[in-house]
């Protein structure tokens, strides 16, 4: 091994070929961790008015503008289908993910989505380096809205640093855990560097697991055109370039109030103008170290039969149409095939969750079909990456073009079921308990609608809720089955009495109905199912404040009318509290329990609390 300096980086690699003896020679598939010369890189690009500006001047319309990523399903076609609430969502990032994890909270709460449940798996030593937090905050928010804004869980595979071995470690994980089905991966290196440091043939082996066990790797084509591996050689970007991973490419999208309207390829024009460092296109073309897998050779597609050709299909990439990410509180415009491939991955994990998450590695029904079913496809004729130009059907640039995502989805078929709505309530006092008990017979229930006859409305599968005055009442849930969208309802009536004891002032107590009737901060809603780590005391609705690292004030209010003749109100409330604070003897976090009146003047508080009431229980 020899010590190197690679643009001020210090870095190493050996300069003769590893060496095995002979014996082990059908036992060892690679040596790799040897270099840390080639990296892996992002392929997330800022947008720049001077590039957006050159690139109009190329026939790119003024419908070409920002997109805000809660607007994607829509434009391509998912947004009739149920959120991919019950799939995980894997990422592969790299260093500190704090902010991160912040802004994603943030832009979940700006879009009214629920808070999604995030786990940072540290993959071998933990990084602090904060360099891509552009591109992890790209993969986050813009996969979390095409999957429809509610997910099962996200899980943040994330690596000290971009080195082969770090890769392969981050991949390994992903696929030995097994619990995301789709693994989105915007990061690309020079394909013959892959090659000859033996990561190909070690990362192609763990893909090849993944898509035996039903999981999907979605992989930015890249973002320097057909020249991945610089010079004027037409060479591309790997992983992407592995026949066990989706290859995603990269458009300029024209939109019109919010709306599709058409699509090119994210073109650049050569050697020159190309580069990601450049103008930069959608990576493309034919692989110079993959053979071409089975589905695509079958699917006659290919214009250099024999080898891997990329990419698959594609999404919105050009920094002059790309999406509106959320970084420390403000909106930056980024484009990308690194942002191409999220869209991917949040749109299959919810194509993944409308077929209960049994789907296979898709490939084989995309080129299989593709043929007969247009309707999958907004077609991309127009365009080029220097190296080839975009055609009709399946082309070097960009695939089969983007997707329809709903229509796509049909392509998997879907058998008969039987959606059958059911439940039963209890009384005391004014509040009622329900439980369900619907059945679907050969399908997946994905969501429950409540209505309880006096305006109140609940989404949650076993709700409370409390009325204001005694009565009967009409209570209706209706239930909808994931992907197809059936819908079956049941109504019941309910009887409640005030008894002639104390009355519930406080509406939607147990936050069943997220918070309607409070007032709050935002970001502060949260179920059982959302909110990772904690549980609500009964039923599924909680509130949850600040715990956000740095100085933060949450509140949560509602205004409350005391009737005439009532002596006495007590507030009852449940309260769970966890600290990272080691003190025992200071409270810098506290909690205040007030009673202001109309005009919003304290008129007494009722209780404190801070770090020193932490407790494991409510």
């Amino acid at each position: 091994l020899h010590a190197f300096d690679v643009r001020g980086r210090a870095a190493y690699a050996n300069v003769t070929a590893a060496q095995v003896p002979d014996t082990l020679a059908d036992t060892v598939l690679a040596v790799t961790g040897l270099q840390t010369v080639h990296l892996a890189h992002t392929l997330a690009k800022r947008f720049e008015p001077d590039l957006a500006n050159a690139a109009a001047t190329n026939g790119v319309t003024q419908s070409v503008v920002a997109i805000s990523p809660p607007l994607f399903p829509s434009i391509y076609g998912a947004s009739g289908m149920p959120s991919a609430s019950s799939a995980t969502i894997g990422i592969i990032t790299q260093g500190s993910m704090t902010q991160t994890l912040a802004d994603l909270k943030t832009f979940a709460s700006n879009a009214g989505y629920p808070v999604p449940p995030v786990s940072v798996v540290t993959v071998g030593s933990a990084g602090s380096d904060t360099s891509g937090v552009d591109e992890w905050n790209m993969d986050t928010q813009s996969s979390l809205a095409a999957a429809g804004g509610t997910i099962h869980s996200m899980l943040l595979y994330t690596v000290k640093t971009l080195s082969d071995a770090n890769l392969t470690s981050g991949y390994n994980k992903a696929v030995s855990d097994n619990l995301a089905k789709v693994v989105n991966v915007s990061l690309g290196e020079c394909e013959t560097s892959a090659k000859s440091a033996g990561t190909e043939a070690s990362e192609d082996q763990i893909f090849q697991a993944a898509v035996a066990q039903g999981q999907t790797f979605s992989v930015s084509s890249g973002d320097s055109g057909s020249y991945e591996c610089g010079g004027s050689t037409s060479q591309q970007s790997y992983p992407a370039v592995s026949p066990y991973v989706m290859a995603i490419g990269g458009t300029t999208l024209s939109t019109s109030g919010g709306s599709w309207v058409s699509e090119t390829a994210w073109s650049c024009t050569g050697p020159t103008t190309c580069p990601q460092s450049a103008q930069g296109g959608t990576g493309g073309g034919v692989s110079s170290t993959e053979a071409a897998p089975s589905w695509q050779t079958a699917a006659g597609v290919l214009g250099t039969p024999g080898k891997r050709g990329v990419p698959d299909v594609s999404f919105d990439a050009s920094p002059s149409s790309g999406a509106l990410v959320l970084i420390k509180g403000s909106n930056v415009q980024i484009g990308g095939t690194s942002l191409a491939a999220p869209l991917f991955t949040g749109f299959y994990s919810r194509i993944q969750a409308a077929h209960g998450n049994t789907l296979p590695f898709p490939a084989q029904t995309l080129y299989a079909g593709a043929a007969a079913n247009p309707g999958w496809f907004h077609d991309v004729t127009s365009g080029s990456n220097g190296g080839y130009s975009a055609a009709a059907g399946w082309d070097y640039v960009t695939g089969y073009g983007s997707l329809q995502v709903q229509n796509f989805s049909a392509g998997f078929g879907g058998g008969t079921s039987t959606l059958t709505a059911n439940f039963s309530c209890s009384a005391s006092a004014l509040t009622i308990s329900c439980t369900d008990s619907s059945t679907d017979t050969g399908g997946t229930i994905s969501g429950h609608a409540w209505t309880f006859g006096d305006g109140g409305t609940s989404t949650a599968t076993n709700p409370t809720h409390t009325y204001a005055a005694g009565g009967s009442y009409t209570v209706t849930e209706t239930v909808t089955e994931s992907g197809t969208g059936k819908t079956a309802s049941k109504s019941a009536q309910v009887t409640v009495s005030s008894g002639g004891g104390s009355t519930q002032l406080i509406l939607n107590p147990g936050f069943e109905s997220g918070v309607t009737s409070w007032t709050t901060t935002a970001g502060v809603a949260c179920t059982n199912a959302s909110c990772s780590g904690e549980t609500a005391h009964s039923g599924t609705g909680f509130v949850w404040l600040d715990g956000y690292g740095t100085t933060h004030t949450d509140t949560v209010a509602q205004s409350v009318a005391i009737p005439s003749g009532k002596t006495s109100a007590t507030l009852q409330f449940y309260l769970h509290i966890d600290t990272a604070e080691r003190t025992t003897t200071t409270a810098y976090d506290t909690l205040k329990v007030q009673v202001l009146n109309s005009s919003g003047t304290v008129l007494a508080t009722l209780a404190t609390y801070s770090n020193l009431n932490a407790a494991s229980g409510y």
